[in-house]
């Protein structure tokens, strides 16, 4: 049978000792780095705490109600938000496989009142501009041959699509763009972007697929709408590190848990990055 055992915290007490030489001089001995308060929460402490609210999206309050109610500790939410804070203070996430970005929107009106609104996004454009993507072509596991011919294939099925869904013309005096059918204004976007769609012939870095890209910014989403939200821009920064960081390390096989005790001990591990 598998089983957990019940959960406590504990209180580790440092003491240094003092002693005075023969020629009069005191020597006093040093408490270690990791404890520079009288009284303080440990990084494993800390560690949990950005786990449960950066990564598995719990928000402040119920986060110090599972510490109360599993480990019998009582945090205060101003303690959880120094550990954020402290966590985003490392900077450890330097463009790794699941980065995201606080991005600010122009401020809207609504009910009378003007608000700035904080959109948390993958930044697309970086990613779609590889630079350097077309000079591996030599490289490609696709001759050039095989290259053209996807892409007149490609282009044909674009073709076919545009006969099948022509674009609306304009009547009467109308100003502005034409209304189109999701349809016709999906075939657009496949003509607009078919360097960004075919990229994955050009490098064989590129996924077929951007489903990676759509997990990855899921949970951003649901933090900023459901689990949270976000208040301030420096929590919004503050998750975007944090969360960067453990979905970069996730994918690396890395232990997330032991990743952040080591970040809050000032020793984080650092992620691979992909040349």
């Amino acid at each position: 049978m598998f089983d957990l055992p019940r959960v406590r915290y504990e209180v580790i007490e440092h003491r240094v000792l003092e002693a005075r030489c023969a020629c009069g001089k005191v020597h006093r001995g040093r408490f270690p780095d990791s404890a520079p308060n009288p009284v303080q929460y440990g990084p494993a402490v800390k560690a949990d705490a950005v786990y449960l609210t950066q990564y598995q999206l719990l928000p402040v309050g119920r986060t110090t109600q599972l510490f109360a109610d599993m480990y019998g500790l009582c945090l205060s939410p101003g303690t959880v938000y120094a550990s954020i804070e402290q966590a985003d203070g490392h900077k450890h996430c330097r463009g790794g496989e699941g980065c995201a970005g606080c991005i600010r929107r122009r401020p809207r009106r609504s009910a009378g009142t003007r608000r700035t609104i904080s959109a948390v996004g993958q930044r697309w454009m970086p990613l779609t501009s590889c630079p350097g993507s077309r000079a591996r072509l030599e490289e490609s596991r696709l001759a050039v041959e095989r290259l053209r011919y996807y892409r007149g294939q490609y282009g044909a099925i674009l073709t076919a699509g545009w006969q099948l869904n022509p674009e609306a013309a304009r009547t009467g005096g109308w100003r502005g763009r034409v209304k189109q059918s999701i349809a016709t204004n999906l075939l657009g976007r496949l003509r607009r972007h078919a360097d960004d769609v075919l990229r994955f012939l050009y490098d064989p870095n590129v996924p077929f697929d951007n489903n990676q890209a759509e997990r990855d910014i899921r949970m951003p989403k649901l933090k900023q709408k459901v689990s949270g939200c976000f208040r301030t821009t420096q929590g919004a920064n503050a998750f975007c590190i944090a969360r960067s960081y453990l979905a970069t390390m996730r994918k690396q096989g890395r232990d997330l848990f032991y990743s952040l005790i080591l970040t809050f001990q000032g020793q984080p591990p650092q992620p691979v990055l992909s040349k």
